[in-house]
Parts: C-alpha cells; sequence; structure tokens
C-alpha cells in the first residue's frame, strides 16, 4: 500500500480513523476508491459503514486499486472480494484493516489495534468474505438452507433423499457433506482475526459471502451447531477422516468463542490460537485481547516488539500470575509429517527461532492433549514450598532455573505413533486395529526392560489413568473385557483414552517403568519432576553435569509433559526432597 495516501491522525481519540469508499461500476471496471479520513470522516457525521472480515491471503499475490487518484497494490484476496462487493450503482462504505489502517505505521497500528473489536461492534454490517465461486458452492448454500428449514441432521438427510438432491450411498459415505465441508475449509476460517471480527458482531446482521452466494451468519451458526451435535459419523459411517475434520474445522470460531472455554485468555490461547493462523506471530496473542477486560491483558499490543519477546512475556505472564510452572504444559517442539501437512497446509513445520524452549510457541499446532489439565481453566499445579516466592527465576540470557528432580531417562520407544493429525476420529483407538495395535506396544516394551506385574494394570495406567475411576466403565469391566471379550469399552473410555494418547508413543525409561511421551522424544531424554509444574516434563539435556549422564545435566531444553507410570508429583517430589536440584532450561 502506497503510504502517501494516508494523513497524520488529527483525533487519536476517534474509533475508525478512516473509512474507504469503493466506487460504483460494472464488473469488468477497474477498481477505484476514496480514503475518507480526518475531517472527511468528521464531516459525515454518523457513517454507516459496513465491517470487512476476510483473509489476507498470499502476500506475493497483488491487485490494482486507485485510491485518492494514486495507483496502489493491495493483496490478491482483499482485491478478489472488493471486486466482487463493489455496487453497480452507488458507492459502498467499507471498513478495511490493510487500508483504513497504515501498516507501515507501528505507533498508528498500536494504536488502532485495541480499538478494533469497536470497529466491528458499531459497524452497520459486517461481511464476511469466504472466497470466490467453487464447484458446488451453490449447493453449499443449498445446504445451509436446507438445515436452517428442517434444524436437524435426519431431517435434512431425510429431504435430500426423498427430493433426489442425494443418494442414500452418498449419505453413507458422506459425500453429501463434501459441499459444505468445501465451504467450512476455505482460508478464512484458519484466520486468527476473525474470532475477534465475530466475537463483537450481531449475527443477524452479518452476512457470510462467497462468490455470487450470501447468507445472513446465523445460517452457518446453526449449520455448525448441528454438525457438531447431529451424530454425523452415525448418518456417514464411511465419512473419510479428512471429510469429517472439514466439517469440523471451523466449529471454534463459530461455537466456542462465545462458551466458558473462552472465558480467559489462557484457554483462548489453548484453545483458539493453537489452530488458527495469523500473518504476523504476534497476532496470535494481541488478536485476542480484547476479548478480555484489560487487567487480565500481559500487556497493550506493541508492534514495536518482535513475536519471540512478546511469546516470552506472555509465558512469564503466566507464571506470575498463577506463581506456578502450569504452561510448560504447552510447550511443543516437533515438525509435523508430510502426511499431517497434506490435511493441514498451514501448519508450521518448526519452532520459532529464538524462542526459548520454555515459552510455548503458540504458531505450532499441538496436538497431543496435556495431562492433568481440567476443561475449566489452566492445570492445577504443585504448590512450591511454604516461604518460597516463585518455583522459578531468571538467569542471563532467557534462561530458566528450576528446582526438581530428573530421576529417570528414557530407554526405548516404540514406532507406533497414535492418532495423528491426519488420521485422527472420536474413534482412533478402536477403528484399524488401534487397540490391538496399542496393546501389542505395551507388551512389547514391557518384555524389553522385563517389566513385572499384571500387564492389564499397565494397560489401565496408561489408557485412562492410574487413579481414574470411570462412572460409566470401571477398571474391573476392562479386566472383564481383555479376559473375556465384554462388556466392550465405552464411548467415554475411547474418549478419555484418544485424549491421552494422540499423538504420542508408548516409552521404557530406565527404572523399569512405561510411559506415554510424545512423538518428538528421544532416546536419553530425562523424566524431570519440577516444582510448580502439574505434570512431568520431558527434558532434552544440552550441558552434561559431573557425572556424565543426561539426568544429572546442568542445562536442558524443554520437550513436552509426559505421564510416567506409577509416578505423582506429589509423590517424586515428597519421597527424596534431598534430591531435588536446580537447574537450568535454556
Amino acid at each position: 500500500m502506497d503510504a502517501t495516501i494516508y494523513q497524520n491522525i488529527i483525533d487519536a481519540n476517534r474509533l475508525a480513523i478512516r473509512f474507504l469508499v469503493v466506487s460504483p461500476g460494472p464488473p469488468e471496471a477497474p477498481l477505484s476508491g476514496t480514503l475518507l479520513q480526518n475531517e472527511a470522516v468528521l464531516a459525515v457525521g454518523n457513517l454507516q459503514y459496513e465491517a470487512l472480515s476476510y483473509t489476507w491471503g498470499n502476500p506475493d499475490h497483488k491487485g490494482p486499486i486507485t485510491i485518492n487518484d494514486r495507483p496502489c497494490l493491495i493483496g490478491g484476496n482483499l482485491y478478489t472480494a472488493l471486486r466482487a462487493l463493489r455496487y453497480q450503482d452507488k458507492p459502498r462504505y467499507l471498513w478495511v484493516d490493510a487500508i483504513c489502517i497504515n501498516q507501515s505505521d507501528i505507533a498508528e497500528k498500536n494504536l488502532h489495534i485495541p480499538q478494533m473489536h469497536l470497529v466491528y461492534q458499531q459497524a452497520a454490517r459486517v461481511v464476511v468474505w469466504l472466497g470466490p465461486v467453487f464447484e458446488d458452492s451453490d449447493v453449499a448454500f443449498s445446504h445451509l438452507d436446507m438445515l436452517w428449514e428442517e434444524e436437524s441432521v435426519d431431517g435434512f438427510v431425510k429431504r435430500a433423499v426423498s427430493s433426489g438432491r442425494a443418494t442414500p450411498s452418498q449419505v453413507l459415505n458422506g459425500t453429501i457433506w463434501r459441499p459444505l465441508a468445501t465451504l467450512f475449509s476455505t482460508p478464512w476460517w484458519s484466520r486468527m482475526w476473525v474470532v475477534q471480527e465475530l466475537y463483537f458482531s450481531d449475527p443477524s446482521e452479518t452476512v457470510a459471502v462467497c462468490g455470487n452466494e450470501a447468507r445472513t451468519w446465523d445460517r452457518l451458526l446453526l449449520a455448525q451447531l448441528l454438525i457438531r451435535t447431529g451424530n454425523i459419523h452415525i448418518v456417514s459411517p464411511q465419512m473419510p477422516f479428512g471429510l469429517y475434520t472439514g466439517l469440523g474445522r471451523s466449529s471454534y470460531t463459530l461455537l466456542e468463542m462465545r462458551s466458558p472455554e473462552t472465558s480467559s485468555l489462557w484457554n483462548a490461547l489453548v484453545r483458539i490460537a493453537r489452530v488458527r493462523m495469523a500473518t504476523d506471530p504476534r497476532d496470535k496473542i494481541f488478536a485476542l485481547l480484547n476479548l478480555f477486560d484489560r487487567e487480565e491483558w500481559p500487556f497493550a499490543p506493541d508492534y514495536s516488539v518482535d513475536a519471540v519477546e512478546v511469546y516470552t512475556r506472555v509465558t512469564l505472564h503466566f507464571m506470575r500470575k498463577t506463581n506456578s510452572l502450569s504452561i510448560l504444559s504447552q510447550c511443543a517442539v516437533y515438525d509435523t509429517t508430510e502426511e499431517e501437512r497434506q490435511i493441514r497446509a498451514d501448519l508450521r513445520r518448526s519452532h520459532l527461532p529464538g524462542l526459548p524452549s520454555w515459552a510455548p510457541d503458540w504458531t505450532l499446532v499441538k496436538s497431543t492433549v496435556p495431562y492433568y489439565m481440567p476443561p475449566d481453566g489452566p492445570p492445577t499445579t504443585i504448590d512450591p514450598p511454604t516461604g518460597s516466592t516463585a518455583p522459578y527465576r531468571l538467569a542471563g540470557d532467557r534462561i530458566l532455573v528450576v528446582r526438581g528432580v530428573t530421576e529417570d531417562t528414557v530407554v526405548a520407544i516404540h514406532s507406533i505413533e497414535f492418532g495423528p493429525i491426519g488420521n485422527y476420529s472420536p474413534f482412533t483407538l478402536e477403528t484399524h486395529g488401534g487397540i490391538a495395535a496399542f496393546l501389542r506396544a505395551v507388551e512389547a516394551l514391557r518384555a524389553t526392560i522385563k517389566q513385572a506385574g499384571d500387564r492389564i494394570d499397565t494397560e489401565w495406567a496408561l489408557l485412562v489413568g492410574e487413579e481414574n475411576t470411570m462412572p460409566t466403565y470401571s477398571k474391573a469391566d476392562y479386566e472383564s473385557y481383555r479376559r473375556m471379550g465384554s462388556p466392550k469399552p465405552n464411548q467415554a473410555f475411547f474418549d478419555l483414552a484418544n485424549n491421552r494418547t494422540i499423538s504420542r508413543k508408548v516409552a521404557a525409561t530406565s527404572r523399569g517403568r512405561l510411559a506415554l511421551v510424545p512423538k518428538s522424544t528421544e532416546l536419553g531424554d530425562c523424566v524431570a519432576f519440577i516444582v510448580g509444574s502439574p505434570s512431568p516434563v520431558l527434558l532434552q539435556p544440552v550441558e552434561r553435569g559431573g557425572s556424565g549422564t543426561p539426568e544429572h545435566a546442568t542445562h536442558y531444553r524443554v520437550v513436552e509433559d509426559a505421564y510416567v507410570q506409577g509416578c505423582t508429583m506429589e509423590g517424586v517430589l515428597g519421597r527424596c526432597p534431598e534430591a531435588i536440584r536446580e537447574f537450568r532450561l535454556q
């Protein structure tokens, strides 16, 4: 964007400092418009404008527009959107972030970003640009209308079959849902900023546009709710995993954004930022702040600070706020596989360069579920010793000094990885011999380390946790199933087992225990029990201590949290307080 089109801000307290007036014209005409700013905005008075929600797209793709008689280049996706949204007979007043904010002026961005929610909240209408026409996009919008009218998945399917719009085989194999899956998989759904833009908009006054199709947002909301709760996997049991994933990918934006899961910045980061994309990594944090009271902000948006510093500050904010190291449960260091990238092409393949291993990288999609994390908030923690101020301190250049015990080392890892992103469904362990493969992995590692005791105790501990008492499927039920084949595990069992095992492997430790570890684990990684952490953490030795053994290293990198059979944080730290020592995380 040509920065010369911008005037200096004369009233920093005004909500929307600029508006784009798109000039009318036929579809083939060049794109042009006027940027209203300062006195021109004040002269209009109570301007009725629309706020555009879209994705920036590939920065290398550009399109021409003339603004205030000056030729400019804008993002290719925005160019396509403005051409499609332009009226032929009258101007259209829009607020568009890429144009109405001087993106090259850091001070202006710092001023305007904290007010963006008000731009969408006070707009006459929010326009969501989902993209241009795609194959069967008209069918997708027809499906939205039928779901709106029938108000149930069963009613929609019966009507589609009876009217000849779908065959029973298309229902069975899931192809009836493909147009909607394509609609819900356009790049817009993965964008970080849409969470805030939709949170503050009125669904009945928001319109979704795809090519020449448009519907009010409440129709998409209902469709997502019905898809999420309508047992589609039962109606269409042969639906491919990729299609199932495409249907459900948008649910965090549509449903969870107003639920208790987003009642704190912590939960929003864990459940929303992880699975959304941002052109600027800092926006993983900044795009969520307006959802919460300013008292909860770690700091105000500041684009003069780089992403590494932003992520580090956020981590230290949560450590101070909870007086714990709970946030270590969100650390993850791994490369995604080629299979995963085929399902999610937007997945990053590496850690944010320069970020300390003890600071979660929110640009990575963490596919494992942290252990000991309640669904309604941050993990519970093992309290620091009485009289201490904090279970950590900073030393040197981003070195986190912690205290704990590193008493175990990974000595064997089974090759089977359970539930990668590309194959995950609610029935991962249940289908394709998944439960049998898991049991073979456990038995193989038990033989490797010559583990004594009942193998069923080990299986139960790994699958659901040693202390877990499931009201609908007990350990006695599982023992009976393993010995006699019934009663079979129910859905509650598989849901819990999937959460504990997804994207993890079975490993053995030097002390004869079995463990569930992330796929990035390497032989020689240490199992650490850290004061202030809710669960054991795998550490990779960087500098070895005097004994030369991994568990006596002085410097480590954080890998991820883990589950170790027969070990609790209270038990290990309470059993050998004399072994608690200080070590440094890089």
